[in-house]
C-alpha cells in the first residue's frame, strides 16, 4: 500500500509547472489548501494564498472565481463591479 503512495505523491507533486498540467495542478492545490485555511478561519491568509497563486498561474480560472466567491462570502465586497472585475481578471478573460 505504501508503494502505491509513493507512486501517487511522485506522480502528482513532480509536476512541472510550466506545462498546461502542472499549471491546472498548481491552481487546484492553491485552491484546496486555501478553502482549508477559509474553514480554520484564516480569512486573510488564505486571500494571501489565492493572490500568491496568481502570480504562478496567472490565466487560471478557477483562483480567480475562488478569490470572488471568497471576498463575496466574507462580505468583503457587496457585489463584483466591472472595475473589479477588470482588476481580477485579465482582459482576455472577461
Amino acid at each position: 500500500m505504501s508503494g502505491n503512495i509513493r507512486l501517487f505523491e511522485e506522480k502528482w507533486t513532480g509536476l512541472d509547472v510550466g506545462t498546461p498540467l502542472g499549471n491546472k495542478v498548481a491552481a487546484l492545490n492553491i485552491i484546496d489548501k486555501a478553502e482549508t485555511l477559509n474553514q480554520k478561519g484564516q480569512l486573510d491568509q488564505a486571500i494571501a494564498m489565492l493572490i500568491e497563486g496568481l502570480r504562478y498561474a496567472p490565466e487560471e480560472k478557477a483562483i480567480y472565481y475562488h478569490l470572488a466567491e471568497m471576498l463575496l462570502d466574507a462580505k468583503l465586497i457587496k457585489r463584483p463591479s466591472r472595475p473589479l472585475i477588470q482588476c481580477f481578471c485579465p482582459r482576455r478573460m472577461i
